[in-house]
């Protein structure tokens, strides 16, 4: 239970990106949204940006193995959700898909630390 009160905004958003990721988008009738160029990339380069700044943001990097973590974990479950998309829901699994969640993710962690380094290394 500390864990899902410690990391409540991280569990909450892999929640949403769950339920994105395995949601029947062939029913959606938003005719105007697909004819945007890449959209799908530029959505999960947006859910991903967010999962890493506030995964980032609730982990804090006190050790190196927080460190680690901050980076690994939205590979494994980007990977994951590719899998799932893939081989479970017969959706259409896809390595650019990946590149866009890491890149979104590093963009992400990278946003938080700018913004929040100097107030961690004083917390510290």
């Amino acid at each position: 239970m500390s864990f899902l009160r410690k990391y409540c905004l991280t569990t909450v958003w892999c929640v949403v990106i769950f339920v994105l990721s395995v949601m029947n988008v062939s029913n959606i009738d938003a005719p105007h949204l697909f004819q945007i160029p890449y959209i799908d990339k530029w959505i999960h380069l947006v859910l991903y940006l967010v999962l890493g700044f506030l995964l980032c943001y609730e982990v804090r990097f006190s050790t190196f193995l927080k460190k680690m973590f901050v980076w690994a974990f939205p590979a494994f479950y980007g990977g994951a959700m590719e899998l799932i998309q893939e081989f479970v829901v017969h959706r259409s699994g896809d390595v650019v898909d990946f590149a866009a969640d890491m890149l979104g993710a590093c963009m992400g962690i990278l946003l938080c630390y700018l913004i929040f380094c100097k107030r961690w290394k004083q917390a510290l």
